[in-house]
């Protein structure tokens, strides 16, 4: 019981020190920093960044599409969405650790996208779940999905005018 108190506190005093900071979800400030100074020194760390970057390049050349959800999981749309959200994570990721605003261009575009389409959206058509969600055929792909798109939008938030947000 106390282990579980005493993390619930670190976690709370980490939050409110990173208050108002952003990146501050899964990145911090610090931490890309320390991701910078760092990569060079390890080189499957840097190969890993990398490959992130590739993903992201690959993303931020292509057409943003953002289909109307309507297959279940493995279906086009469904794959769609996932790839949507890995592609603005590490789009968000690759703004953060090299500054190039393409990657901030690109989240931004997508998640305007997004915005546009979800207000429209009822349950998910394809019923395979007590609990359905709007973008996938269960809340929990939609829980994931969200994770990864808190990530991307954290990530440009500071890049994004007062407006836009």
């Amino acid at each position: 019981m106390k282990r579980k108190i005493l993390t619930l506190f670190l976690l709370s005093v980490t939050v409110l020190i990173n208050a108002g900071q952003h990146p501050s979800l899964m990145l911090t400030q610090q931490g890309v920093k320390e991701i910078r100074t760092s990569m060079n020194k390890y080189p499957s760390f840097l190969q890993s960044v990398n490959e992130l970057k590739i993903l992201a390049d690959a993303a931020v050349s292509e057409e943003i599409l953002v289909p109307i959800p309507k297959d279940g999981g493995g279906g086009y749309t469904h794959e769609k969405h996932k790839n949507n959200y890995y592609e603005m994570s590490a789009s968000g990721t690759m703004y953060q650790l090299t500054g190039n605003v393409k990657y901030a261009q690109f989240v931004k575009a997508m998640l305007f996208k997004y915005a546009e389409m979800y207000p429209t959206l009822g349950l998910h058509p394809a019923v395979n779940s007590s609990t359905p969600g709007k973008i996938f055929w269960q809340a929990l792909n939609d829980a994931v999905w969200l994770v990864h798109v808190a990530n991307a939008y954290d990530c440009i938030y500071d890049f994004m005018s007062k407006n836009d947000r």
